[in-house]
């Protein structure tokens, strides 16, 4: 399956408690490549303190499932998430690297790499060796 966002159709809502929803403020971000100043997106919505009370109530709230979880549960948990950026690479490089002007070869494809790397317990394993 395919990322449902593309340069073309960025979200235009913010993300909190695993869902996305309209910013509380009324803030944008204008969003520029910088490789050609061309304006990718004028209408990024900002969060303000209400919309971070709201994300930082729902970590603390997830949190208390989290915890809960074993130990085991929570690698395969974490080795999907690692397994699913490596799996959409170019989809999220391609969103990342636009406001930033690097070539995906040279910064793209190493960006998404680590996230994935230091995601996951094969992170942990790297750093033992």
């Amino acid at each position: 399956m395919a990322l449902p966002w593309t340069i073309k159709n960025i979200p235009k809502q913010i993300f909190i408690n695993n869902e996305y929803v309209d910013s509380k403020s009324s803030k944008k971000l204008s969003l520029h490549n910088p490789t050609d100043g061309s304006l990718i997106a004028n209408d990024i919505p900002l969060a303000g303190e209400e919309d971070v009370d709201a994300a930082v109530a729902a970590a603390e709230k997830a949190f208390q499932s989290w915890k809960k979880i074993t130990p085991t549960e929570r690698r395969s948990i974490m080795l999907k998430f690692a397994d699913l950026i490596d799996k959409h690479t170019s989809e999220i490089a391609d969103l990342t690297r636009v406001s930033l002007g690097a070539p995906f070869k040279a910064f793209g494809a190493f960006e998404i790499g680590l996230c994935a790397e230091v995601s996951s317990p094969r992170y942990l394993v790297l750093l033992k060796l």
